[in-house]
């Protein structure tokens, strides 16, 4: 779900990437719940889910205003009509703090490609999978706490339309750290299954970052932006993503893996000790451009398959927790997480 600005402009290009490929996957509709807008416990697993606070009723008020207006004009009013009642939350969360010229060009293209394409239909959609979603947090949060008790945290999750930025991610609002949940995005993945999967992903994501968190401040000072530090370090990247994939997959074994190609997976293979050599080769100077060449898909690389970042984090954490828990990992220091994943790699890479 980096320097503060390295971060943020590598994460946003990973999630508009998977936004790219889950669009390939057909649309659906889970069945509709009744409101609060705040579950604070799931009747079914009896486990805290914290708040739960969706923005969507704004939304589907904004839509009604809006919907037989031309696309100009719904882009116009957007901002004071829904994200003006919010506007912390999108400047904080969404936009993750850019300002200028910079939230400009952002706010115009995300705006451009959502509010171009939304119709009755989709709203119908939404309305469906929002009373889902509120019923797969608590449950995700439920399993969550059952595999990794001694770092479950109680989290408020946020759900909203992120104008195709992500699906989902952990963020800190207001200093508090936060889930939020790109709804229209969440809408493209294949079933039930794949959406709760995915909101475990994020949330243990919020786990981990959480674990981390102290170690970060007291080596980087107590402003210490958690994402933007762990951004830094490709090594870290890897690891926070292979950890939370691997956690998905053992509590979803059906669904398909967060930032995994399925059908990729034989190039994967078959390119996997050259590819992860060239990781480790180019750690002495990562840069964006060797960010994206790993985390970031397409890849025009000959040599490294499209995001293979995440396969190569997908299988040291798998080798990792033949030894470790998935509770030892998040216990690890940054620096320990770190040895330990190079480690493994040049294991790997020697098999």
């Amino acid at each position: 779900m980096r320097s503060d600005s390295l971060f943020r402009t590598s994460l946003i290009s990973v999630v508009l990437s998977i936004l790219l490929s889950v669009l390939l996957f057909c649309s659906f509709a889970c069945s509709p719940v009744e409101e609060p807008p705040r579950a604070e416990e799931s009747a079914e697993t009896g486990e805290p889910a914290g708040q739960i606070i969706s923005f969507l009723p704004d939304f589907y008020d904004y839509w009604e205003e809006v919907k037989d207006k031309p696309l100009e004009e719904r882009i116009e009013l957007w901002d004071s009509l829904f994200e003006a009642k919010y506007e912390d939350f999108y400047a904080e969360v969404i936009y993750e703090g850019l300002t200028g010229d910079a939230l400009a060009e952002r706010k115009a293209n995300q705006k451009q490609m959502y509010l171009s394409r939304v119709s009755d239909e989709e709203i119908e959609k939404l309305k469906k999978l929002e009373g889902g979603v509120k019923e797969m947090i608590p449950r995700a949060m439920g399993k969550l706490k059952e595999l990794v008790p001694e770092h479950y945290i109680d989290v408020n999750h946020y759900i909203t339309i992120s104008l195709y930025t992500t699906s989902g991610a952990p963020r800190y609002f207001r200093e508090e750290l936060i889930v939020y949940y790109g709804l229209e995005v969440l809408l493209f993945l294949r079933g039930p299954e794949a959406v709760e999967a995915n909101i475990a992903h994020e949330i243990f994501h919020a786990f981990h970052v959480n674990s981390l968190r102290p170690e970060f401040k007291r080596k980087h000072g107590d402003s210490a932006n958690t994402f933007a530090v762990m951004g830094q370090n490709p090594v870290l990247t890897i690891f926070f993503e292979g950890l939370a994939i691997n956690v998905q997959e053992e509590l979803y074994p059906g669904a398909p893996r967060a930032g995994i190609f399925e059908n990729l997976i034989p190039v994967y293979e078959e390119k996997f000790k050259a590819s992860a050599q060239s990781f480790l080769n180019d750690l002495a100077d990562f840069g964006e451009d060797k960010y994206a060449r790993y985390f970031i898909d397409p890849s025009d690389d000959p040599v490294i398959p499209v995001k293979f970042g995440y396969w190569l984090g997908y299988k040291v954490v798998d080798s990792l927790n033949e030894e470790y828990t998935f509770g030892d990992m998040l216990g690890w220091t940054p620096d320990d997480a770190e040895q330990k994943v190079r480690d493994k790699i040049v294991e790997l890479i020697g098999e």
